[in-house]
């Protein structure tokens, strides 16, 4: 794995989050608020590296270090959505230098992507939408299609890319499925059949095995392993 470029990718984010809040957090939500955007700076690089697996060998870290921030301003902007308090106006109005610049610094580097990108920017705003109207598990991988940003600018929109599209989106919903189990948010029955109906298709249709063909190893041992752990928490 490598562990260079996500170590950077939690140096980074880390540094981000205390310029956002070099204040150190008072009142609940603001600790709440600060607990969240660390929660980012902890989990997420190693999902982003592993996004990144078959150009590790690539002068990647720019490209890979720009998608990272603005998944943690999509953080602060879901956070602002749902929660709406004060602390949360106040990061989302501070994070827009971060979202612009990073936005802008990605066009240089692949301006002709612009297209392509703004289809994965669509299809997360619709999810959001969509799922903030009524939850729906089905939807948390689209939620986060700004992830696969990394895949599409890197791979230059190439073919196996866009072959592995769904399977990569696949990766997605099983990691943000298992973090919504451990805030409990699976908490009916109708929402535990959709997972349960959902882990069922991903093994069906042999998601690990495409990864692992796209060059997405790691990510295909992620996706049984999650798999895995889904079916023993929801079947007991």
């Amino acid at each position: 794995m490598n562990i260079t470029l996500s170590e950077t990718l939690r140096t980074t984010l880390n540094q981000d989050i205390a310029q956002l809040m070099p204040e150190s957090p008072e009142g609940a939500s603001a600790v709440l608020a600060h607990r969240r955007l660390q929660a980012v700076a902890n989990s997420s690089p190693l999902l982003l590296t592993w996004l990144a697996e078959p150009w590790w060998s690539e002068n990647i870290e720019a490209t890979v270090i720009l998608c990272a921030r603005i998944h943690l301003y999509a953080r602060i902007l879901d956070d602002a959505l749902d929660e709406n308090l004060p602390i949360h106006r106040l990061l989302l109005l501070r994070a827009q230098t971060l979202f612009w610049s990073s936005v802008s610094e990605l066009a240089i580097l692949h301006p002709q992507h612009g297209q392509h990108s703004m289809q994965l920017i669509q299809e997360t705003i619709s999810a959001v939408e969509q799922d903030d109207s009524q939850m729906s598990p089905s939807l948390w991988g689209l939620k986060n299609h700004h992830l696969l940003l990394i895949p599409l600018l890197l791979s230059n929109n190439s073919e196996t890319w866009q072959q592995s599209k769904t399977a990569l989106s696949k990766v997605i919903w099983l990691m943000q499925t298992g973090e919504e189990w451990r805030q409990n948010a699976l908490k009916t029955k109708a929402s535990k059949y959709q997972v349960l109906a959902e882990v069922e298709r991903i093994m069906t249709d042999q998601i690990p095995l495409l990864l692992s063909q796209g060059g997405w190893k790691l990510a295909a041992k992620r996706a049984v392993w999650e798999c895995q752990r889904l079916l023993s928490v929801l079947c007991n």
